[in-house]
């Protein structure tokens, strides 16, 4: 059944994410500290807190060992220890974000050669133990019939990473129109005490039908395909290898252009447009399974409260074993609002 958590905030979680070991769900509203909930009872079990800080989008390491979390007051990269729940290391960002939306930038975590990296679309790659940089700008793209600095391609795009760990996807920045995906690869060596070296990216041929502008990226959990959200243009098909058309996932679906979610069992979540306050659960084939509701009654909170709690679709994650939704929602209290969490079941 639907859950709720069972402690409110003033202030509406703006970013979560699923821990990809634990039954947890971290969250934030943008603040200096980071709620910790079990995804299965709906308990806040811990905060993660920097004071002063301004937290962005968060990833974790694939062991669950350690959380990122983009600072924007300091201009920082935050890492703390997700088994003491302590802030255990502070990384300078080369720019003080200037020009940079605080929900325009992201953030991966990938493996390649076993070496943990973070990649930002700030430009810059961490060696993921100690906040070695490994590159700023990354990497110059060449496009036929013009140049230019892929840094500022890669500023506002949305990124994903390949299985095995040495791939990156990307959108063009998610402002621009037409919009066709992209992939650097990467190579990691302990030359000079630990050396990162990549590819030009590779981007999809202009004879490729571009697409609107970009609402997320994500990767089949074979590795086989490249999915691309798009504003108004539904869920596109690319083949990884040299990055050309293979058709269209989702048909008949007007879908919102931020939510694109490929889950631990292949199946994939989208939003339709038309639909309000629900969201869509495909096969990996693209064949519509469930419309899930997202709202559920205060009840699960608050025992005879006969009105709802609504969850948003917008930023929602799905826990690392694919079972359950995680929303941030709000709940009607008299004339005011209070904020939480949502855990809706999604196992077949």
């Amino acid at each position: 059944r639907q859950l709720a958590s069972r402690t409110t905030e003033i202030a509406l979680y703006k970013y979560l994410l699923a821990d990809p070991v634990r039954p947890h769900a971290d969250a934030h509203s943008g603040g200096g500290k980071i709620d910790v909930y079990n995804i299965y009872t709906g308990a806040q079990e811990g905060t993660l807190t920097a004071a002063g800080a301004a937290f962005g989008k968060m990833v974790a390491s694939s062991d669950g060992a350690f959380l990122y979390a983009v600072d924007w007051a300091s201009s920082q990269l935050r890492v703390f220890d997700l088994r003491s729940r302590q802030l255990t290391a502070s990384w300078p960002l080369d720019t003080v974000l200037t020009g940079f939306d605080s929900g325009y930038v992201d953030m991966v975590y990938a493996r390649p050669n076993g070496i943990g990296i973070v990649v930002l679309t700030t430009g810059q790659i961490f060696r993921a133990s100690d906040g070695k940089v490994l590159a700023t700008k990354v990497a110059t793209a060449e496009r036929p019939r013009d140049q230019m600095q892929f840094f500022s391609v890669l500023k506002s795009s949305y990124l994903a990473v390949s299985p095995d760990g040495l791939r990156i996807y990307s959108t063009s920045s998610r402002q621009r129109s037409p919009n066709t995906p992209f992939y650097w690869d990467m190579d990691y060596s302990e030359v000079d005490s630990g050396t990162l070296s990549f590819t030009k990216p590779y981007l999809a041929s202009p004879a490729q039908e571009r697409l609107p502008q970009a609402g997320g990226i994500a990767i089949s959990r074979d590795g086989k395909r490249v999915l691309m959200l798009s504003y108004g243009g539904g869920v596109s098909l690319w083949r990884p290898e040299d990055l050309s058309r293979a058709g269209m996932l989702t048909q008949g679906l007007s879908l919102n252009s931020d939510t694109l979610i490929v889950a631990a069992d292949g199946r994939i979540i989208v939003v339709d447009m038309m639909d309000n306050w629900k969201f869509n659960i495909l096969s990996p084939s693209g064949n519509l399974l469930k419309t899930q509701s997202t709202v559920l009654p205060a009840s699960t909170v608050k025992p005879g409260d006969s009105s709802s709690i609504y969850a948003w679709t917008s930023g929602m994650v799905v826990s690392a074993d694919g079972a359950v939704v995680i929303q941030s929602a709000s709940l009607q209290v008299e004339r005011d609002s209070a904020y939480l969490l949502t855990f809706t079941p999604i196992t077949p």
